[in-house]
């Protein structure tokens, strides 16, 4: 190991002790140097960006976020922060938005517990984001998660019914007693 990985090293443990004890400017200020150290480490970018997060920096935090997504298009992590980032700056399109496709990557993992549970926190910013539950009624389906997919296609008609796309409102009735006919829900 050479110097500079050493230095890189010890800064990113001192680090990371640093966020376990919820210091964090001392952890902005290790993860900066490893930063300057390393500037194209994933683990460096987004720990930087988690440290300014929590001090709320988010522009800058945002910043960091960014380079680790560049990165590593396929990591969900990054763009999942950035989504929060956007949430706590109001910005709730693009957070939307941001945690659906944070949600699809995680998916591609096979993290679907984790995607779904992205997908139903979007539905509480949204209620009615219709391709959030339609995800989440579809991926719940395919899992065996039968009432989840019944509540959701119902969700769905009913919201479709409210805007007047009465017989959209009821293929998705119909697809929630497919699922499950017997289920008191469905029925």
């Amino acid at each position: 190991m050479t110097a500079n990985e050493t230095q890189f090293s010890q800064m990113m443990e001192k680090g990371h002790n640093a966020v376990w004890d919820q210091e964090w400017e001392q952890a902005e200020d290790f993860f900066r140097r490893a930063v300057a150290e390393n500037p194209q480490d994933f683990q460096a970018l987004t720990s930087l960006g988690f440290a300014l997060f929590k001090l709320e920096k988010l522009d800058e935090s945002r910043t960091f976020y960014l380079k680790s997504a560049k990165l590593s298009p396929n990591e969900p992590l990054p763009i999942e922060k950035l989504a929060q980032i956007y949430e706590k700056q109001e910005k709730l399109d693009q957070a939307a938005e941001l945690f659906l496709h944070s949600a699809f990557l995680y998916l591609k993992e096979v993290e679907v517990e984790k995607a779904i549970q992205i997908w139903q926190y979007v539905t509480s910013i949204y209620p009615e984001h219709m391709k959030a539950h339609s995800r989440i009624a579809y991926v719940a389906e395919k899992i065996n998660w039968k009432s989840l997919a019944i509540y959701e296609n119902i969700f769905m008609g009913a919201l479709l019914q409210e805007i007047g796309k009465v017989n959209e409102a009821f293929e998705k009735v119909k697809k929630a007693v497919s699922i499950d006919p017997q289920n008191e829900i469905a029925i």
